[in-house]
């Protein structure tokens, strides 16, 4: 009998550069099964670890034959954050803050800061109003969520200066000057 691969393929969508994708493949009349030259003898799947585009391909032998079947790899590029900035490092108690961002090659994008999550795919900022120092993380993903790119920004917010006064009523021309505020 001839050996023969029915079917051979990736069951992962939108894989890309360092993505593990599973394989799977139904064969008959075999009695060896080599993927890209590693034994697979008695397997109907396995994982791949994809770094580029390349080619797998699944031989099935007996002593009579071999057939094979051949897939061609094309990973996506993985998401990436080429900027992640506010204009403001610090502000003051209560004041809005605008965050941007540009990414590339993103499928779902994030922005985690103050123990809450937005999804703010497909805009490009995000005004937020902070009432203490807030580390916030913009997470770009790819189609393969295991593939991922971060960066992260932290925003000081100083404290509100209610009233401040001067301590001296009089002063001249060198003196110090003392201030006090609330």
């Amino acid at each position: 009998m001839i050996p023969e691969v029915l079917s051979f393929r990736v069951v992962n969508d939108g894989y890309c550069d360092g993505s593990t994708i599973r394989l799977e493949w139904e064969v008959k009349n075999s009695s060896k099964l080599m993927l890209n030259g590693k034994d697979v003898t008695g397997k109907t799947s396995c994982n791949h670890r994809i770094q580029k585009t390349h080619t797998l391909k699944l031989t099935a032998s007996n002593s009579f034959s071999k057939a094979e079947k051949v897939i061609e790899l094309h990973p996506q590029i993985p998401a990436r954050i080429a900027d992640f900035r506010s204009l403001h490092s610090k502000v003051v108690y209560g004041e809005s803050v605008t965050l941007t961002w540009r990414v590339n090659d993103t499928k779902r994008l994030v922005l985690v800061g103050n123990n809450e999550e937005f999804n703010v795919t497909g805009i490009e900022s995000k005004s937020v109003t902070l009432f203490k120092n807030t580390q916030f993380k913009l997470i770009a993903f790819s189609g393969d969520e295991s593939v991922f790119d971060e960066k992260s920004l932290t925003i000081k917010v100083l404290p509100k200066i209610e009233e401040y006064s001067v301590v001296e009523k009089r002063y001249f021309e060198g003196d110090k000057i003392t201030f006090r505020w609330k």
